[in-house]
């Protein structure tokens, strides 16, 4: 079976590492998937860049925001955007990142094809360092059969993928703002990839999937990293998401 992805790509002022970013994706021997890249307001030239790059391919889409929005935020927004149906696997994939081999497709397909699988996660490597990242690491059966995600360190890490029929499962209300606030000014701005990540695992229980394959390439070169800015606001959002009421595993999506 052949999947079909939706690979979501947020930046912001990433003029200098989104050729990269796009031409990781153009270099993919697999080809089945739509891209949506989404500038988050940026102030520098990465819109432009982005427009050069993916000029003449009718896989990529350009979206402007005319407000800051966040990733959490974006990702709600574009994943709706897709018109995906339950089948389809979104990627998260940072503007300042890339994938770090032209199979990396080929091989998330291999696994939701061969696999009872709903979301993934994995291994990936920090630039310009070239050293493996340190949350590349397995959750633990026992973890997993516990629902006990949010009590122990992150692992989830990159690349990180999911089906959409699971993601619909996923409260928004509940996990994704905060808390008392209902409108899409409040979305969580920060420790995202905790927010999405924690329900999804939890909700898939033992049909997420572990790749070890290095596939992403983590940029820590970019000073605006996200562990390099606003750094105690996302400790404390992260002790928010963390303290959530869990999700109890699905039977089916």
């Amino acid at each position: 079976m052949e999947t079909k992805f939706k690979i979501f790509v947020p930046f912001y002022n990433a003029a200098d590492w989104l050729p990269r970013n796009i031409r990781s994706l153009k270099r993919q021997e697999y080809e089945n998937y739509q891209c949506i890249l989404v500038d988050d307001m940026s102030t520098d030239n990465s819109a432009q860049v982005v427009e050069q790059e993916i000029s003449g391919d009718d896989r990529f889409v350009l979206v402007k925001n005319t407000e800051k929005k966040y990733a959490l935020r974006n990702l709600c927004d574009t994943v709706e955007a897709f018109s995906p149906e339950d089948s389809d696997v979104v990627v998260i994939l940072h503007g300042d990142d890339w994938l770090a081999r032209p199979d990396a497709l080929t091989i998330i397909n291999d696994h939701y094809d061969k696999n009872d699988c709903w979301v993934t996660y994995g291994s990936y490597v920090e630039y310009p360092q070239n050293i493996r990242g340190k949350f590349s690491i397995k959750v633990p059966d026992q973890i997993i059969q516990n629902n006990m995600i949010r009590s122990v360190q992150w692992m989830t890490s990159h690349l990180q993928t999911f089906k959409y029929g699971l993601w619909k499962h996923i409260d928004q209300q509940k996990s994704f703002r905060e808390t008392g606030k209902s409108d899409d000014e409040h979305h969580l701005p920060f420790a995202w990839d905790l927010a999405w990540m924690f329900p999804l695992i939890e909700l898939a229980g033992k049909r997420s999937h572990y790749i070890p394959d290095i596939l992403y390439v983590y940029n820590r070169a970019n000073p605006l990293n996200v562990d390099k800015v606003e750094r105690q606001l996302q400790l404390q959002t992260e002790t928010l998401i963390r303290n959530m009421t869990p999700y109890e595993p699905l039977k089916e999506i």
